[in-house]
C-alpha cells in the first residue's frame, strides 16, 4: 500500500500523489520552486496546475486543459480541494496534520478574498 496516495472526489474519484516527477512538474508549471510555493496564497490557475501535477501519475492521458472542466464538474468546494492537495503535498514531505490544516485554511481565506474583491467565483 502506498501511503502517499490521497483519494479525492472531483468529477469522479481520483488519486493525488506528489512524488519527485509531480513536484518537478509543479515547479515547471508555476515557475516557482517548491520551497517558494505559498499554498496560502494561490490563484485558481495554480490550483489547476497543482491538481494536474498530482493527478497525472494516475491518468497519463490527462491534459492540463481538462482541469477547468474537472473542477467545474466537481461537487466539492475549494476548502475540500485545498485540504486534499495540502494533505497530499504534505505527505510528500512528511508534514504534520496541524500545519496542513493551517495552510488549507489560509488558502481558503485567500480564495474568499479574491472572490469578494472581484465579485466572481475563483
Amino acid at each position: 500500500m502506498n501511503n502517499n496516495l490521497i483519494i479525492i472526489e472531483l468529477d469522479k474519484t481520483r488519486t493525488l500523489k506528489y512524488k519527485h516527477k509531480a513536484l518537478k512538474m509543479i515547479e515547471k508549471l508555476t515557475g516557482k520552486s517548491i520551497s517558494n510555493l505559498d499554498l496560502s496564497n494561490v490563484s485558481t490557475e495554480t490550483i489547476e496546475q497543482l491538481l494536474y501535477a498530482g493527478l497525472i501519475s494516475e491518468d497519463k492521458a490527462l491534459k492540463i486543459e481538462e482541469m477547468e472542466d474537472i473542477l467545474d464538474n466537481c461537487d466539492k468546494d475549494y476548502q475540500y480541494i485545498m485540504e486534499k492537495m495540502v494533505e497530499a503535498i504534505s505527505k510528500s514531505f512528511g508534514g504534520d496534520q496541524g500545519k496542513k490544516q493551517e495552510l488549507a485554511t489560509m488558502a481558503i481565506e485567500r480564495l474568499e478574498q479574491v472572490k469578494n474583491s472581484t465579485g466572481t467565483n475563483p
